[in-house]
């Protein structure tokens, strides 16, 4: 937010900057001088999330400025639910999380692509799509911890990576298997990330096919069992 005290004073986030009291600066020799806050507003950055899933809308919801109409994208849906409107999600510090501690359980959705299939996974094993699993897309995964769940989406690409470390991969599935942690659950109330959090690299499967149907339940693994992928997942740098 930018403000002008008198002609010629800036001042950066609400703080004047130095200037000098002379007649070019005020206006006047002898005073006195009424001076006047001069305010342009915020542009906000904004994301939509369905459930755990970020959707893509268009460039104009994106952002919003301050004091004006916000942009609305079209309605989601889910089966069995009516869509009641939007509300704002509030954010967490995902690196202050204990990452020695382990998760209790770890949930997996992926896609058998031969068939166009969802194939879900509970603790390793293939199981099926439940109601434990209402709660996750494609290619998404859950884990629970004693402070609340982690949810997180996996990604298949051609991009190759290091094990537990940061990347930029392309979203086209390949073999190659990414994760990333999206939401924190704990008492019924979904928390995003308060800084941007890393595609972490987990895996080569050596196919695309196969990508598909583990990446997700091999993503939920990892953070539930492994301290040091967790620690990327989360953001932790220290």
């Amino acid at each position: 937010m930018n403000a002008v005290f008198a002609s010629g004073i800036p001042a950066t986030n609400g703080v004047a900057q130095p200037s000098t009291c002379d007649t070019d600066t005020l206006g006047s020799a002898t005073g006195p001088v009424q001076l006047r806050a001069d305010f342009t507003p915020e542009v906000i950055n904004l994301k939509w999330y369905n459930g755990n899933e970020r959707i893509n809308v268009p460039s104009a919801s994106n952002t919003c400025t301050y004091d004006t109409a916000i942009s609305l994208p079209s309605n989601p849906t889910k089966t069995g639910y009516t869509f009641k409107g939007w509300k704002v999600r509030p954010e967490y510090d995902f690196s202050t999380f204990d990452t020695t501690i382990n998760g209790a359980h770890r949930y997996g959705r992926g896609v058998d692509t031969s068939n166009d299939t969802d194939t879900c996974y509970y603790d390793g094993n293939l199981v099926t799509c439940n109601t434990d699993f209402s709660d996750l897309g494609r290619y998404q995964w859950k884990t629970p911890f004693s402070y609340g769940t982690i949810y997180g989406d996996a990604m298949c690409s051609t991009v190759p990576g290091t094990y537990a470390v940061a990347g930029t991969p392309t979203n086209d599935g390949g073999q190659y298997c990414w994760c990333m942690a999206t939401g924190y659950l704990n008492n019924d109330i979904i928390y995003s990330s308060n800084s941007p959090l890393s595609w972490v690299f987990f895996n080569d499967y050596g196919s695309a096919s196969d990508c598909a149907i583990y990446c997700a339940r091999d993503c939920a693994s990892r953070v539930q069992r492994i301290a040091v992928f967790r620690r990327a997942v989360f953001g932790v740098t220290q």
